[in-house]
C-alpha cells in the first residue's frame, strides 16, 4: 500500500459540519470521503461527472466503516487521504484517513466499498476496462485480489 498513490484534500471544518456540541457530526466524514473519491477519479483522468454517462454506470455505496479516533471541531484544519485499497471485477474498496492538520494524528480512518452497476438495470457489472487502465496508469490501482466474495 505504501507505493500506491493517494488523493489528498486539505480542508477546514465548516460550521455546518458540527453538532450542537461543536464536534464534527459523524455524517460529515462520509461526505468528505466522497469529495476525495471524486478527486481521485478526476486525478486519474476519468472524472465522475463524465464517467456515469460515458460508461453507463452507477457506484452505489455498499459498505462504509469508520473508526473515530480524535475529535475535530469547527475551523480545525484537516486532510482527507483516500486510496484504492483493493478491488475485484465489480467493486472498489477505498481506504481513507482523516488527519488533523495541527497535530498530524488521525481523527478517523476506515473504508468505503462501492459496487459498479449498470444504470439501466442496476445489476453488478465489471469496472470498465478504460477506468481500470486509467487508475493503473495514474498509480492508484493495487494488484487485483479479492478478500471478499464478488457481488452478484
Amino acid at each position: 500500500m505504501s507505493d500506491l498513490r493517494k488523493t489528498k484534500l486539505d480542508r477546514r471544518v465548516a460550521w455546518s459540519d458540527t453538532d450542537t456540541g461543536g464536534v464534527v457530526y459523524y455524517g460529515a466524514y462520509c461526505r468528505w470521503v466522497e469529495y476525495a473519491e471524486a478527486e481521485l477519479w478526476r486525478e486519474a483522468g476519468v472524472p465522475l461527472s463524465e464517467s456515469f454517462d460515458r460508461f453507463d454506470i452507477w457506484l452505489p455505496r455498499i459498505e462504509f466503516n469508520c473508526k473515530y479516533m480524535r475529535p475535530l471541531r469547527y475551523d480545525d484544519p484537516f486532510k482527507v487521504c483516500l486510496y484504492i485499497e483493493r478491488w475485484d471485477a465489480v467493486s472498489l474498496t477505498y481506504g481513507f484517513e482523516i488527519i488533523r492538520g495541527e497535530h498530524g494524528d488521525h481523527a478517523a480512518r476506515g473504508e468505503l466499498r462501492v459496487a459498479t452497476v449498470d444504470r439501466k438495470v442496476f445489476h453488478a457489472r465489471e469496472l470498465p476496462e478504460e477506468v481500470r487502465v486509467a487508475f493503473d496508469e495514474a498509480g492508484f490501482l493495487p494488484p487485483r485480489r479479492s478478500s471478499r466474495p464478488a457481488i452478484r
